[in-house]
Parts: structure tokens; sequence; C-alpha cells
């Protein structure tokens, strides 16, 4: 090995060690306990796939399942749709748009757990402030048990990460269009194209990398979902918003299978690698 290659491998040593130590190491490990029984204490005994009948047997997991693919799916539409026509609104350079963008994008710098309980203080059934005030304004009919009522508390789960979530899809958003050539719109509004059909017809389709990039990032992180929910719900009722990772944390600190609850993270890792290659594949397909 010549001299150069020897520093530069001695240059990256130190990230390939923090590497395997807090990246590689953990999965190897999650992966072997999966097929174990463990509690966390003594000697892991070896159970085969026992661990992931029993996961795919549970009727909470298909609730985690069908919560995941409401939230997830819904999030990314609407995340998408919203943050693309709020950055473009603002685009047109209106009075105080810059102060519209500090604040739309504000609740995305904010601690999900702050705003856990916020959402939690609003949304409470007898005193919350949002309940207290549709009952002064005469609209009692509309004040609902927002955190208890297993049909709706998913969907206003939802409505609170569009709320922290659209001021990201709206930066990124903002710099796909920046980088859009003015003369694609100049020319289109010679050809009498107004300022909608410019949307659809310029923005929407050169804004499809910048989209599959949200698209990615959003899946990746809420399949991780916990702070939030678990501040609002605790994964209840019941456990009607029982999240991947609520179910984990249920499973290895509550329930002290361990090789369950690494059977689940597994699970969680394989369908992230399953829809983040499709979705990179789809980006490929759109460059093309």
């Amino acid at each position: 090995m010549q001299k150069k290659q020897k520093i530069g491998f001695l240059y990256i040593l130190p990230a390939l060690v923090l590497f395997f130590i807090f990246v590689a190491y953990p999965i190897i490990f999650n992966f072997y306990i999966g097929f174990h029984k463990w509690s966390g204490l003594g000697e892991p005994v070896w159970v085969g796939l026992k661990n992931y009948k029993k996961v795919f047997s549970e009727p909470v997991f298909k609730t985690v399942l069908k919560n995941f693919v409401i939230i997830t799916g819904l999030f990314v539409i609407l995340d998408s749709v919203f943050g693309m026509i709020i950055a473009a609104f603002l685009n047109l350079k209106l009075k105080m748009s810059k102060a519209a963008r500090l604040l739309i994008y504000l609740p995305n710098i904010l601690s999900s757990v702050v705003i856990g309980y916020a959402f939690q203080m609003l949304l409470e059934t007898n005193n919350g402030i949002v309940n207290v005030w549709l009952r002064k304004l005469g609209l009692q009919n509309l004040a609902q048990q927002w955190l208890i009522n297993p049909k709706l508390v998913i969907y206003v789960i939802l409505a609170i990460l569009l709320w922290q979530g659209v001021g990201f899809a709206m930066v990124l958003y903002t710099s796909g269009i920046s980088g859009i050539p003015q003369e694609l719109y100049e020319a289109a509004k010679i050809d009498g194209a107004g300022e909608t059909k410019q949307f659809f017809y310029i923005t929407v389709p050169l804004l499809r990398g910048t989209t599959y990039t949200l698209v990615i990032l959003n899946v990746i992180t809420y399949i991780k979902l916990f702070d939030l929910v678990q501040v609002l719900t605790n994964g209840g009722p019941g456990t009607t918003t029982y999240t991947f990772t609520i179910y984990v944390y249920n499973k290895a600190f509550t329930l002290y299978d361990m090789g369950g609850a690494s059977a689940v993270a597994t699970i969680m890792l394989v369908i992230s690698l399953i829809l983040t290659a499709i979705q990179l594949k789809m980006y490929d397909k759109g460059k093309e």
C-alpha cells in the first residue's frame, strides 16, 4: 500500500470505527437477538423464527401497519401538495412573504415533545382551549374527544404532523423553484399561459426530483415516529395509535420481550429499505 493510501486510510479510520460501533454493530446485534428469546438479562435462548411468527400473528401488528399506511401515505401526499402550493404562492413576491415563510417553517424547528404537550392541552376534551371556545361560540356540536375517539385520533395526529412538517417541504420546494429558469415562464406568458397553467405545466414537472427527495425523507422519518404520539396519546386509546417505534418500546421495556422487539425493528428496517429502493428507482426514472 502506498504512503498516500495509508494516510488516506488513517483519515477515515475514526469514522469507520464510529460507524461500526454505533451503526453496524447495533444492526447486527438486533438481527441476532430477533432469533432469540431474551429479557435483557441472562443468556439469549435460540427460538428461530418464533418471534417473527408471533409478531405477525398479533392484532396490534396489523394496527401498526394500518397506522403506518395512513400516516405516512397521507402525509407524503398532503405534505408534498401543500408544500408545493405554499412555496409557489410565496414565490410571487407578495408583501409579508418572508414573514409568512418564517411562521410556516417555525413549527419544524420546535421539539416534538413540546408540540405534543401543547396540543394535548389544546385538545383536552373538557377543558382544552379548542373545545372551550367551540362551546363559547355555540358550536358545541363540533367539540370532540379529539385524542380519545378511536376513529378520529389518528387523523388529528396526521393534522398536527402536517402543521409541523409542511414548512420543511415549503423550503425544499422554494429552493427547487428558484432553480427553474425564468425564461420558461416568460415564454409561457408570451404563449398566453396564465399562472395556473404555468404551475401545472412548468413548476410541477420540474419539481419532480424535489418531490422524490421529499418522499424518501418523509418515509424514513415517519416510520420512526415516536415522541409526538407518545406524548399525545401514549399509543392509545388502547393500541389505536401504536406506531412501529411505540410497539418496539413497549415490547422491549414493558413486556421485556427483547427478541420480539428486535424482530419488529428488523421488519421496520426491511420495509424502509424496500420503500427507499422503490423511490430511488422512481427518482432515477424521473431524471431520465
